[in-house]
């Protein structure tokens, strides 16, 4: 029992040690929010595991939040089976960021991109849905829907009372008069 106290004790004055010595903690808070607000989400995913300091407000609601609701322009180019992503702030145009993201698709396939929703987008081709997330070039191919039948319906959203990404897919009626 002693000794965990005494671990205890020697791990709460690392953390004190370390928040500081880290400069960026001097900084009040809605500046160091400021700061981070101006980073690409993969710098940003990098520098949650850089500091203690910096890591509980990246991962805050509330940065979480005011991140994702940034006004951005996303565009997406199709060449040789690679997709090329770039975002663009529009706030801040002078500071653009782009990646090229390789996804592994069917090159007979044409996938068509929604606009991004809360950072993440959805590519649909018949029956097909795939979900990225362009700033990490993270992508999943998402079940296809168990039905034989054609003319599936796929729409992407984000329910924000629930902070949930939902994917609807349903299938096409046809009418004849």
């Amino acid at each position: 029992m002693e000794r965990k106290k005494t671990m205890e004790k020697r791990k709460k004055k690392q953390e004190e040690s370390d928040v500081n010595d880290d400069p960026f903690a001097r900084f009040p808070l809605d500046l160091r929010i400021e700061i981070l607000m101006k980073l690409p989400a993969r710098s940003i995913a990098k520098l949650e595991f850089v500091s203690k300091v910096w890591a509980p407000i990246i991962r805050g609601k509330e940065f979480t939040d005011l991140y994702m609701t940034q006004p951005r322009l996303l565009f997406r180019v199709h060449r040789q089976g690679l997709h090329l992503f770039h975002s663009s702030s529009q706030e801040n145009p002078s500071y653009d960021h782009h990646d090229r993201v390789s996804i592994t698709l069917d090159p007979s396939l044409y996938y068509v991109f929604s606009p991004p929703t809360h950072g993440l987008i959805c590519g649909r081709k018949d029956s097909k849905v795939l979900i990225g997330n362009p700033s990490t070039g993270q992508f999943i191919t998402l079940p296809r829907a168990r039905t034989r039948r054609v003319g599936i319906y796929s729409f992407f959203g984000y329910e924000p009372a629930n902070h949930v990404y939902k994917v609807l897919s349903m299938r096409s009626i046809k009418f004849s008069l």
